[in-house]
Order: C-alpha cells, then sequence, then structure tokens
C-alpha cells in the first residue's frame, strides 16, 4: 500500500460508527493523514441520538448499555473525555419482576474475583435454592469450556437441564440484553464470549448508563475530538464504490467525484457491504451468505410522566412474561415533577409490521399491569424503531466472519460483525477499529513505509 505520509492521500476511513471513530482514533495517535466519510449528518452510527419536538429533548436511538470489562469502548471514552458522563451501577444490581411478582433482586458482592458474582447468583431467590446453586455451575462450567461446539444456546440449554425458571429469569434475560437474540437464534460460542468477558475480570461485575444523550457522549465528542487532531470528518457523504486496481485500493468513487486514498478502513454495517463493493470484490472478499445477513431489530418505547412518584426509581429493571424486556427510570431536571420511564423490546423482529401506536399502546397497559397501583397515563410518548440493530452470530454465520484484513492491498473491514471474538457488541465495534488501525500500519510497515 502506498505511504501513509502527510506527502501522500489520505487513509478513508468509510463509516462514522463506533467502529469508524475507533479506527480514526487509534490512527490519528501516528499522525497519519485521515479522512472519514459519513453518509448521516453526525457521528455515531447506531448509538446516536435525535431530537424529538414532543420531548423538547434529544432521545436516543435505542437504550444501549455498557459492561465494566468493555475496555476497548471505553478507553475511547477516556480519550474523547466523556468517561465521566455514565452512570454506574457498581457492582452489579439488577431487579427484575412480572406481572403479579415480588420484585427479586439479582446482586453482586464487594468480594475478590469471582466470588463476588458467584454469591450473587446464589442470593438470587427469584429461583430456588437448587436452581440458583445448578445456575452456578452451569456459568462455571460454561466460562471455563475450551471447544465450544456448534451448537444453538437453546440446544445447549436442554442438554445442561435447564429448568423453565432459569431459562425465563436468567439465561433469556441475559441473552436478549447482551445478543438481543432468542437462545434459538444464536450460537452458544456467542454466549461464551458475552459470559466470559462478563466474569473473566471484576470491572465486568458493573453496568454503565449514560447520563446524556448517547450523541453528546460519542459523536459529537469524537467529532471534536478528531477534527482537533487535525481529522477531516466529511457528513452527508455517501462512497458508491471503491477503486482497487491492480490489487490494490486507489481511491473512493463519490457522487460525481473520485478521491485517491493510500488505504481504506470500510466500517459500515454488514447490510451496505455490498453497496459499496462491486460483486466481484465482494465474491474475492467476502461469503456469499454476507450478501443477505441477519438481522435483528430493537423497538424502544419512552414515556413522560408528570408524578412525584412513578412506577419505578431503578435506573434499570428486567421483566418478565411481558412483550418489553427492560424499563429505565430517569428523573428529568425540571420544576415540575418528570419522570422518563424507557423501556426495551429486544429481538423484536415480529414487531415490524406493526404500527407504533399500537407498540405504545401495548407498553402503557404492560406498565400498568406490572404496578396496578400506578393508572397515570403518560403526558408524552414515543416509540423509536430499529429495524437494524444488531447482526446475531448463529452457528453458520460466526464461522464467515472476516478478518479486518483482506486479500486486497490496503482494504481492510472494521464493525462488530468482523472476527473480533465477541458478539455484535459496543466493545466488539470498538475493538475491530482498533484491530483494522493495527491490521493498516502493520502492512505500511512491511512495505518500508511509516
Amino acid at each position: 500500500m502506498e505511504s501513509l505520509s502527510v506527502n501522500h492521500p489520505p487513509v478513508a476511513i468509510v463509516g462514522g460508527g463506533i467502529a469508524g471513530i475507533s479506527a480514526a482514533f487509534h490512527l490519528s495517535q501516528y499522525g497519519v493523514p485521515i479522512v472519514i466519510f459519513e453518509q448521516g449528518n453526525q457521528l455515531g452510527g447506531r448509538i446516536r441520538s435525535f431530537y424529538d419536538d414532543g420531548f423538547d429533548a434529544e432521545l436516543d436511538w435505542g437504550v444501549h448499555i455498557v459492561a465494566g470489562a468493555y475496555t476497548e469502548f471505553l478507553r475511547l471514552l477516556r480519550a474523547l473525555g466523556t468517561d465521566k458522563e455514565m452512570r454506574w451501577i457498581r457492582p452489579l444490581h439488577l431487579p427484575f419482576k412480572g406481572i403479579g411478582t415480588p420484585t427479586y433482586h439479582l446482586q453482586f458482592r464487594r468480594l475478590p474475583g469471582i466470588l463476588g458474582p458467584l454469591t450473587g447468583f446464589l442470593s438470587y431467590r427469584a429461583l430456588s435454592f437448587s436452581e440458583r446453586l445448578r445456575l452456578a455451575l452451569q456459568l462455571l462450567r460454561l466460562v471455563s469450556k475450551k471447544h465450544v461446539p456448534a451448537i444453538s444456546a437453546e440446544t445447549w440449554l436442554a442438554q445442561i437441564g435447564a429448568t423453565p425458571m432459569q431459562a425465563s429469569r436468567f439465561w433469556d434475560p441475559l441473552i436478549l440484553a447482551t445478543l438481543n437474540s432468542l437462545s434459538n437464534q444464536i450460537g452458544l460460542l456467542s454466549l461464551h464470549q458475552i459470559v466470559r468477558l462478563g466474569l473473566s475480570q471484576s470491572a465486568g461485575f458493573a453496568l454503565g448508563l449514560p447520563l446524556k444523550p448517547w450523541q453528546r457522549i460519542v459523536g459529537d465528542a469524537a467529532q471534536s475530538y478528531l477534527v482537533r487532531r487535525g481529522v477531516e470528518v466529511r457528513l452527508k457523504t455517501r462512497v458508491k464504490q471503491v477503486i482497487i486496481e491492480n490489487g490494490q485500493v486507489r481511491g473512493l468513487s463519490l457522487n460525481g467525484e473520485q478521491v485517491p486514498v493510500s488505504g481504506t478502513i470500510l466500517a459500515v454495517s454488514p447490510w451496505d457491504w455490498r453497496h459499496v463493493l462491486t460483486p466481484e470484490q465482494f465474491e474475492l472478499l467476502l461469503d456469499r451468505a454476507w450478501l443477505s445477513p441477519p438481522s435483528s431489530a430493537v423497538h424502544s418505547v419512552h414515556a413522560l410522566f408528570e408524578t412525584e412518584e412513578p412506577p419505578t426509581t431503578a435506573p434499570m429493571l428486567g421483566l418478565w412474561g411481558t412483550v418489553n424486556h427492560w424499563a429505565f427510570a430517569q428523573r428529568l431536571e425540571s420544576h415540575q415533577p418528570l419522570w422518563r420511564i424507557s423501556t426495551v423490546i429486544s429481538a423484536s423482529d415480529g414487531l415490524l409490521s406493526l404500527p407504533e401506536s399500537q407498540i405504545i399502546a401495548l407498553t402503557v397497559r404492560e406498565l400498568h399491569a406490572l404496578w396496578p397501583d400506578f393508572r397515570p397515563e403518560p403526558s408524552k410518548v414515543r416509540c423509536v424503531r430499529m429495524q437494524y440493530a444488531t447482526c446475531p452470530f448463529t452457528i453458520n454465520f460466526e464461522k464467515w466472519r472476516p478478518n479486518q484484513k483482506t486479500r486486497v492491498a490496503g482494504l481492510f473491514l472494521a464493525g462488530d460483525a468482523t472476527a473480533t471474538g465477541l458478539p455484535a457488541t459496543l466493545e466488539s465495534a470498538a475493538r475491530s477499529g482498533s484491530l483494522a488501525a493495527k491490521a493498516l500500519r502493520e502492512e505500511a510497515r512491511g512495505d518500508g513505509q511509516a
């Protein structure tokens, strides 16, 4: 590939989501000339926000949770100076509730190593004592696996004899929250990866929620940081095609413009790969399965209640036996009592055909059913639909994930669909950008360049 010096064409990063931001951050540490091309009007990708007239506030496209073990993503936030804009549940404490049930608590203890979560599982009274004991053993067995069989998570749960209560009150909420999938949709490897990450270090025994809209924490902060470091950010700019000549990336084709580049990192979603690569390029670089990758939707409902006593004040609450899976409560700064309750429906492709008004009505009914004494209606409500929220890694798709380095000199891939050792998460996206930047620099050094 061409030299990465300031006297040569820049490195192009196509896509301004977490993966693209991470790649630009790492390359900018070495003075590499960089241009980010983002077809939207702001950086951030799927972790962005929008202004809602009814709420007179920014709302997030989905509710994103950060695990304490997301080292690469948190390193990025520290560099952007926004790591303090997180509210941490540390040690982990999650209440759970179903219609007509008490509230149960999964609460880790401040004990050394894995003792903290193990004592938390053993005291989780939503399950019988024998189920709790077996759950702790199941987790230890999963984490210690050196060879993970190519089966679905559902098949594995059946093999280990997981009870219906264990499935509905622990395994299903875990899989939905971390993988945005049902147990029959993902391979066991994805579950193994996420559990091992969460239990491998004490930092993983915590969850972080944003204190501000994600757009401010990531997208806006990243643009300000990268521009200060000399990175050119071109918004509302769609890349139509990657130009490859003689096995080497030479440039990008935009609308009526061709831009020469020294190298390119494609940090777009897997659903966009076929739009920026020609059929011949696609055939060379990717398995044909990626022509139509699977997707998993997320629906969020934001409801505003003018009350002193909301149905819950828990920052994060798990829900059982309802269409909604999680509820998040936030008191808003106002001259009057104002609470925003946001709910999340994961793996919700079945709701894509429903009008948003129907999903809103269903959510309000479920809130009233969960808390019968709570009767106020929301003063404002908004449903947010993300059809392509994540790419679930089934048994087959896990083995088709591409590496960051491709067969074409100067062309690299980034994004949580690439091979990172993790399923589709914020951490996987951030890690992919770091790996792509590293691969690009190593290829340049191998050619005797900077």
